[in-house]
C-alpha cells in the first residue's frame, strides 16, 4: 500500500493466496507452442523486406541526430533572450530548463526505440541474415542473460548485503534499521532510478552481476565485461522488463494453452507495481532451491508449496537437462 491505497490487480492478490509450486514445463514445450511464422526474423514477424527493417534503424539514427542538433540551439537561443521575448533572469533559467528537459524526454523515447532494434538484432530476429543481426545487435546492443546468480543486471542483492543477522536470529528493529523509510524518500529513490539509474548502472555496475568487482564500468574496454577482442558492450535495462514483440499477444495466447495456470497476469498499474517492487522487493536469501523477494520486515509474499520441490525432483525432472534438445538461433559474437 502506498498511503493506505492498494491498487493490487486482483490476479496479483489471488496468487498470493496460492502457495507457488515450480513449472515443470519445458522451453522446447513452449517453444512448440508457438506458431512458427510467429518465430521468424524482422520484428518477430517478417517484414518481407529487409529494407523496411534498416528503415526503423535510419529513422531512429535520423531522429537521434535531429534532436541533437535541435538540442544545440538551446544554449545560443537563450543567449539572445530567446529572440526578445523572454528577459528575466530567472524565466529565461526556467524556460531553458523546461527545454532541455523536454529534449531529455524525446531523446530518451528514441534511444528506447534504438535500444529494442538492438536487443531484437542481437536476437537474431531483426533480419533474416544472422551475420547482418550479428553486426547490426553489436553495434547498437549486445546482450547476455542467465540464472540469477550470473545474470547481468537487476541482481538482488542478499542478507548478508545488509549486514543482516541470520532469519532465525533477526528481529524487527534489525530490518526496521536497514529498510524503514517514508513513502516520500521512496518516490524520490524512484526518480533517482528512473532518470539516472541506467547510467548509474553502466558505470558503477549498481545492481550489476556479481561476477564482477564493484564499480565496474561498462564503458572501459579494459574492464572485466570484455573478452580482448570486444572493444564494446551494451547491457539489458529495465526496458527489457517492460517491452514486447509486435506480434507479442499472439505469442502470448499460444504459450497459455502450455503454461495453463502457470501463466502470471497483473493488471496493476505501472507506477505502483513499480513503488511495491521498491518496497517489497529488498533482498532474497542465499540459501533455497527457490527463493522469493522478501521485504522490510524480512518476509516474503509468497512461498513454495510444501513438498513441491521434493515431487517434481522425484517425479524425475531435471533443471538443467530439460532443454538439452531444444536448438536455438546461432549468434556468431
Amino acid at each position: 500500500m502506498v498511503f493506505g491505497i492498494n491498487l493490487n490487480g486482483p490476479e496479483y492478490e489471488a496468487r498470493l493466496k496460492k502457495p507457488f509450486s515450480p513449472p515443470t514445463v519445458t522451453l522446447k514445450e513452449i517453444h512448440d507452442a508457438v506458431p512458427k511464422h510467429l518465430l521468424k526474423s524482422t520484428v518477430y514477424q517478417p517484414l518481407e523486406d529487409p529494407i523496411k527493417a534498416a528503415a526503423y534503424i535510419a529513422r531512429d539514427i535520423t531522429f537521434t541526430l535531429l534532436l541533437f542538433k535541435l538540442a544545440s540551439l538551446i544554449g545560443p537561443w537563450a543567449d539572445t533572450d530567446f529572440s526578445g521575448f523572454v528577459i528575466s533572469g530567472w524565466n529565461k533559467a526556467l524556460l531553458k530548463a523546461a527545454l532541455w528537459c523536454t529534449y531529455h524526454w524525446f531523446q530518451g523515447m528514441v534511444w528506447a526505440g534504438i535500444f529494442c532494434l538492438g536487443h531484437d538484432a542481437g536476437h537474431g530476429t531483426l533480419f533474416e541474415d544472422n551475420k547482418i543481426n550479428n553486426a547490426v545487435g553489436f553495434v547498437l546492443h549486445t546482450k547476455a542473460t542467465a540464472s540469477m546468480e550470473r545474470d547481468e543486471n537487476y541482481v538482488p542483492y542478499f542478507r548478508s548485503e545488509y549486514n543482516l543477522p541470520p532469519e532465525t536470529k533477526a528481529t524487527k528493529f534489525d530490518y526496521a534499521e536497514v529498510f524503514e523509510e517514508t513513502p516520500i524518500y521512496t518516490f524520490a529513490r524512484m526518480f533517482i532510478m528512473q532518470g539516472f539509474g541506467w547510467w548509474v548502472y553502466l558505470t558503477k555496475n549498481t545492481m550489476g552481476s556479481k561476477m564482477y568487482p564493484p564499480g565496474t564500468n561498462h564503458f572501459d574496454p579494459n574492464s572485466p565485461l570484455f573478452k580482448p577482442e570486444q572493444p564494446l558492450n551494451d547491457n539489458p535495462s529495465l526496458l527489457t522488463l517492460l517491452r514486447h514483440p509486435d506480434n507479442g499477444p499472439q505469442i502470448t495466447k499460444a504459450i497459455k494453452t502450455v503454461l495453463k495456470d502457470d501463466y502470471n497476469y497483473d493488471s496493476t498499474p505501472t507506477w505502483y507495481a513499480l513503488y511495491r517492487s521498491f518496497t517489497q522487493c529488498l533482498f532474497v536469501e542465499e540459501e533455497g532451491d527457490i527463493v522469493f523477494y522478501k521485504n522490510k520486515h524480512g518476509v516474503a509474499a509468497r512461498g513454495v508449496a510444501q513438498g513441491a520441490v521434493k515431487k517434481i525432483k522425484e517425479s524425475g525432472w531435471n533443471g538443467d537437462a530439460q532443454d538439452s534438445n531444444i536448438k536455438f538461433p546461432k549468434l556468431d559474437i
